[in-house]
């Protein structure tokens, strides 16, 4: 197995959202970048932040580093009507389910056919559920969540 060199980083956040992507209801918005100010789907799963640090864990030729971060996620489901909070949350909770079983069923998030982990181990948690609605009074339940990363990293070149 190739250690990534520097960060792990990159190459989780597109193995998950690529995961994402393959496991939301068709027509889900899964998106990078600063929130996004209106909804643009039923179901949006945004990734807003990414904390971590990277620590020693091996001292010599190679310096290798242990990584540790997060992928802080906002999952809404757009209700689009009336407020029906209850409905809503239902949605939601369905949507985050699949996403934690496809993370749980491949926690190194390592693609199809790949020999090389891009994680050495993934997980959710750090839940926060919060009824909202638009400027129109129209509801969405978000629900704000962690996918917390580990790696062994290379800090030089081979």
């Amino acid at each position: 197995m190739n250690l990534p060199i520097g960060s792990a980083i990159p190459g989780t956040l597109a193995a998950f959202m690529a995961l994402a992507t393959s496991t939301l209801p068709a027509g889900s918005t899964v998106w990078f970048g600063e929130e996004l100010p209106t909804y643009s789907a039923p179901v949006t799963l945004q990734i807003i932040e990414i904390t971590g640090d990277q620590i020693p864990a091996e001292i010599g030729p190679r310096l290798r580093r242990e990584e540790t971060f997060a992928l802080v996620c906002l999952l809404t489901c757009y209700q689009g009507g009336a407020p029906d909070f209850p409905a809503a949350l239902g949605n939601v909770t369905d949507n985050f389910n699949l996403l934690a079983l496809a993370v749980g069923g491949n926690p190194s998030l390592t693609a199809t056919g790949a020999t090389t982990q891009v994680a050495r181990y993934c997980e959710v948690g750090n839940f926060i559920i919060t009824p909202r609605s638009d400027q129109n009074g129209l509801s969405a339940v978000t629900l704000a969540f962690s996918v917390r990363c580990q790696q062994r990293v290379e800090s030089l070149p081979a």
